[in-house]
């Protein structure tokens, strides 16, 4: 039994004034071998299924994934052995703090971890999520909830380093009345977390949640955007004030000395002020929704955004303006599509005196017929406006669903009607003026001046 005793006893090795013995190391490679059939058993019934499905992963996505699984796998066994062996060694000293070689092999174990989840979240889970077409976002970078997924894992690990492995430090004090308040390093990641949290419930709520309503209750895309504006900006207000709870910051005295404050800015900023009440009402009353076609100073364009303080608008020529919201309320704008999904329109042509007026008719009725882009109901007809100087004035007025390229297909009509009026010998006049010149009684005389 002594005998026994002694050879688990027997040192091996030493390191230092570390030594490991037989004991020590059976352990460790038992652990070793455990962790192994682990890792094959997740390898097979986990890994392969997922990254090895018929459709999906890239070569490239399969390599990236097998270095993160065999990483974390050295990783942990690395780890596993150097606690089991008793091998671990101060590093360095950062401040009061003791950084050795298992807390550096814990944070890689943990920043391994989070690529791990980050990549079951982004591939797996959110593989097949399409960004909405109707979002106005062509140049600017669409939201992604793979990279807000992202920054989740990493700051929560951040934050599980810093306190599981003590090396949260203080970074200043502050007194709030009669308390004093400790800022940590880690509240200043707990702040950025909450902001990244209410980011993505936001996402879920409107995009998982909602969007399941709105399909079933059928609710025009418009609708849809107004309410998600709406809950939108009541939760990043509750995270904004969370998050301020969380920096150590109380609200009631925030308040208080904001109550004075508020007062001074608003005369500043009225105008600011005035447009973001009218970014709000136009969310609840709705007279200008999310792909409206509007007329406003001239310009016609459809709304591509309706933000808190402005609206984007974008014309015909492709151009983006950025309209503050008070316009919208205050000036007169014509909404095209506020009614409808459709609008008349109508080209005006001017025909001779002594033309077939029921023919020209009749040629007009037919280009609106052949024309695609010109509705058959409500029918186009021909309205006689004007006895003119020089031409009997014509209008042909149809309705259309195609609201901003409008100007082309009048284009195209006018086309049609100097074509047909052309083969149907229809006269399209134009201003003639004619000029009778009397001769002054001097006019004979200084031509026989001139003769001469």
């Amino acid at each position: 039994m002594d005998r026994n005793n002694n050879f688990w006893d027997d040192i091996i090795f030493q390191l230092g004034n570390k030594s490991v013995d037989v004991k020590q190391l059976v352990m460790s490679l038992a652990a070793v071998i455990a962790v192994g059939l682990l890792y094959a058993l997740l390898t097979r019934f986990f890994l392969k299924p997922i990254v090895y499905k018929e459709k999906d992963a890239t070569p490239e996505e399969k390599r990236k994934i097998r270095n993160r699984w065999i990483a974390l796998f050295v990783l942990n066994n690395v780890t596993l052995l150097v606690w089991l062996l008793n091998l671990d060694f101060p590093l360095f000293y950062f401040g009061k703090y003791n950084i050795s070689l298992i807390t550096i092999l814990l944070i890689l174990i943990l920043l391994s971890f989070s690529s791990l989840i980050d990549w079951l979240f982004t591939y797996v889970l959110l593989r097949d999520q399409q960004p909405n077409p109707n979002r106005y976002d062509k140049k600017r970078k669409r939201f992604s909830v793979g990279t807000n997924l992202q920054f989740i894992i990493y700051t929560v690990t951040t934050i599980l380093v810093l306190h599981g492995l003590n090396l949260d430090f203080k970074l200043f004090s502050f007194n709030e009345g009669k308390d004093k308040v400790d800022f940590y390093f880690s509240k200043l990641f707990s702040a950025i977390l909450v902001l990244l949290v209410a980011r993505l419930l936001v996402w879920i709520i409107t995009k998982i949640i909602l969007k399941r309503y709105y399909n079933v209750r059928h609710i025009e895309y418009s609708s849809q955007f107004a309410i998600n504006q709406i809950l939108s900006y009541v939760i990043f207000v509750m995270a904004f004030i969370v998050m301020l709870e969380s920096l150590g910051i109380k609200m009631t005295l925030l308040w208080g000395g904001a109550a004075a404050l508020l007062v001074g800015i608003g005369l500043g900023l009225q105008q600011t002020f005035n447009d973001l009440i009218s970014g709000i009402i136009l969310l609840f009353e709705r007279t200008v929704e999310v792909g409206s076609v509007l007329e406003i100073s001239g310009m016609v364009g459809t709304v591509r955004k309706i933000g808190i303080r402005t609206s984007i608008i974008e014309t015909r020529d492709n151009l983006a303006v950025i309209v503050p919201n008070s316009q919208l309320i205050v000036d007169q704008v014509i909404n095209w599509s506020h009614n409808d999904d459709k609008a008349r329109f109508n080209v005006s042509v001017g025909v001779a005196y002594g033309s077939d007026t029921q023919k020209v008719k009749e040629l007009l009725l037919k280009v609106a017929h052949e024309h695609p882009d010109a509705l058959k109901s409500p029918v186009p007809f021909v309205r006689f406006v004007s006895f003119g100087e020089y031409s009997l004035g014509m209008e042909l007025h149809f309705w259309s669903s195609k609201l901003i390229p409008i100007e082309n297909i009048k284009s195209d009509l006018r086309f049609a009607i100097d074509r047909s009026f052309r083969e149907n010998d229809i006269r399209i006049p134009f201003p003639q003026r004619d000029i009778w010149m009397k001769n002054p009684p001097h006019a004979e005389e200084d031509q026989k001046n001139t003769d001469l």
